[in-house]
């Protein structure tokens, strides 16, 4: 039977090059698999690691918004003031 090798969230954070915190908070959000050995001990699998680095391809980050995404950001709609 082959052995299944479990990486810690510092070695998985080498590897994406982010820091283990951006790894953590990925696990939290389920956007990577991982295996809860306890409460706050994770590990990931490298095969599930490798088939998720597969579906992202490299430089493909979220695009930055342009202007016109950003408008509504800096410019909200007013508040109306409440009737007395």
């Amino acid at each position: 039977m082959a052995s299944i090798e479990l990486l810690t969230p510092d070695e998985v954070a080498e590897i994406l090059k982010v820091t283990s915190r951006t790894v953590r908070q990925m696990l939290e959000k389920g956007e990577l698999p991982c295996i809860k050995l306890r409460p706050r001990i994770r590990r990931v699998r490298r095969d599930e690691l490798d088939e998720f680095l597969k579906g992202k391809p490299q430089g493909s980050a979220d695009p930055v918004p342009g202007p016109a995404a950003l408008a509504d950001y800096w410019n909200p709609p007013k508040r109306r003031k409440a009737k007395p």
